[in-house]
């Protein structure tokens, strides 16, 4: 049988020599690395479901205590049906356990007791604006700024619903109102700033930019739109430093991997 295989040439002792290497080989990769490796991965596995098992549980325990807040407050209601921050409430409950026609119900009962109740407009508005009702969303909006003028989230969302509506005039007024009371929300720089950008002002929009990320340098939003409007402005080699600022922070942000590309392949073809 050797000498046959000879004659084609087939060497038995260099065959046992790589067979005795091979599982040399492949005992030190079972030990050091084959092992260790499926460890990592079934630690890494360990790892994920009980982070899906904690979120699943902290969600679970939201949805409970959001519907022991509503009983609560349906029984407060039965003590005193004129509470205008208990219907308020119930309302805003109804709509996160997902049910906006009860909370609608619920914010138009309170704003039937008392039309001048800011926060039962506010949450009106917003729960109009996302069942698309723009034209009943202003007014309620609106409603809620007259009622109470420094509520600077009502303005910011007053100014966000106008931009969608065409009314750019009207909405960096609402804004710049947002932006003087003492609650101004972070989001209302940014949005006057994104305004002022589209409107070709981009030296305003980058101080109010600039603003918004000396408060929040993590602000990927600010950051990215503030990239683009740079960008937008021809100044390339800044707007390349602020999309890559923004991938630092998010790297799977699309608009700032997208305009990162862009700055490169201009900057290719000068």
């Amino acid at each position: 049988m050797l000498e046959i295989l000879g004659t084609i040439g087939f060497d038995y002792r260099v065959a046992i020599a790589n067979l005795v290497s091979f599982l040399i080989i492949y005992f030190i990769l079972k030990k050091w690395v084959f092992g260790p490796m499926k460890k990592i991965i079934d630690d890494r596995r360990s790892m994920i479901q009980q982070g899906i098992d904690k979120a699943q549980q902290s969600e679970t325990e939201l949805l409970v205590a959001q519907q022991q807040a509503e009983e609560a407050l349906k029984q407060a209601l039965v003590l005193d049906p004129d509470s205008l921050k208990a219907l308020n409430n119930l309302g805003i409950c109804e709509e996160k356990n997902g049910r906006p026609r009860e909370a609608e119900a619920r914010y138009r009962e309170a704003l039937a007791l008392d039309g001048s109740y800011a926060r039962a407009h506010y949450n009106l508005a917003n729960l109009l604006a996302r069942a698309g009702k723009h034209g009943e969303a202003l007014a309620h909006y609106r409603a809620a700024v007259a009622a109470d003028p420094d509520f600077a989230e009502a303005w910011n969302n007053l100014g966000n619903l106008l931009v969608g509506e065409g009314a750019a005039r009207e909405a960096e007024a609402a804004y710049r109102r947002a932006l003087e009371t003492a609650a101004a929300p972070p989001g209302a720089r940014v949005n006057l700033a994104n305004l002022r950008a589209a409107a070709g002002d981009y030296a305003g929009a980058e101080a109010l930019y600039l603003r918004a990320l000396e408060k929040n340098p993590a602000d990927v939003e600010a950051r990215c739109n503030y990239a683009y409007t740079l960008e937008q402005a021809d100044r390339s080699a800044e707007a390349l430093r602020q999309y890559q600022a923004v991938l630092e922070i998010d790297p799977e942000r699309k608009g700032a991997r997208e305009g990162l590309e862009r700055v490169a392949a201009g900057a290719r073809e000068r």
